[in-house]
């Protein structure tokens, strides 16, 4: 008796048990769809909203159209300098938000070309893919040759976070001035790793900004500036890009938060700049 008890008594408990193990796979396996369907709210967080604030000094709005005719907004500085940057910006807010960067650009001379991506600001269209972004950034290089008449030998590509990945694509595409990238990361799956790291390689990726896989191809100079006290994008992925591009190539170390950083170390931070573009 005692022993069809037991037995029993196992039945019971192993049905709970796999009845738990049951909710445990499909709750593991629903919020990596969940993960892949949000990918793009994950990484993208444009804003839309219309500004009419005036423009900073020496700054008018510009427009483009991309070869699959989407018109895009951005800003030029205009400072009659020899280099103009063409600067990606990182993946939320829109050129309202990099008045500051205005202000670097104003402080090292440079002319400078910020705009916003499909769905960002006051630029039309979508994103649908990651093609697409570089689409905008294809775009923005005409605008410069074409309507600006501004050689590729005197742009500088300068990307920042989201916008670094842009960057690398676009530099690794053509032959610039230089390059500067800052606290940008290695890959989509890196980050994925880093802050699903539950999910192991799990995920199926939409958009991959393998970064890690086109720097070596990047054939101008080469500035990566990043922060050990990053919280976003960690440290190591700046070092890992760094120890995969191809020479020339310099690292600047950053002080403070993946967003303050170039501020929190302004003054080293300009003079790093200063002294790659001599």
């Amino acid at each position: 008796m005692t022993s069809t008890l037991n037995i029993s008594q196992m039945n019971i408990d192993s049905s709970y048990i796999f009845m738990f193990l049951r909710i445990v796979i499909f709750s593991y396996i629903g919020l990596l769809f969940v993960l892949f369907f949000n990918q793009k709210n994950l990484i993208f967080i444009p804003s839309q909203k219309d500004y009419d604030t005036p423009l900073p000094q020496n700054v008018t709005n510009v427009y483009f159209t991309t070869t699959d005719e989407i018109n895009l907004h951005g800003w030029f500085l205009d400072n009659k300098a020899d280099k103009t940057v063409l600067f990606f910006h990182g993946n939320a807010g829109n050129v309202q938000n990099r008045r500051r960067q205005i202000e670097i650009f104003e402080t090292l001379g440079l002319n400078a070309l910020i705009f916003d991506y499909r769905e960002y600001g006051k630029s039309e269209g979508t994103i649908q893919s990651e093609n697409d972004l570089y689409k905008d950034s294809q775009a923005a290089v005409k605008f410069l040759n074409n309507e600006k008449n501004i050689d590729n030998k005197d742009i500088i590509i300068w990307g920042r976070s989201l916008g670094g990945a842009i960057a690398i694509d676009t530099a690794s595409k053509n032959d610039f001035h230089k390059t500067i990238i800052e606290s940008s990361f290695s890959s989509i799956q890196d980050m994925a790793s880093h802050q699903f790291w539950y999910f192991g390689k799990l995920m199926i990726l939409k958009f991959h900004f393998s970064s890690i896989d086109k720097i070596e191809n990047i054939s101008s100079p080469l500035l990566i500036m990043h922060s050990p006290t990053d919280e976003i994008i960690p440290f190591q992925q700046g070092e890992k890009l760094f120890k995969k591009a191809s020479e020339p190539k310099t690292f600047f170390e950053l002080k403070g938060s993946h967003n303050d950083g170039y501020m929190e170390s302004f003054e080293g931070y300009i003079k790093s700049i200063q002294g790659f573009l001599e």
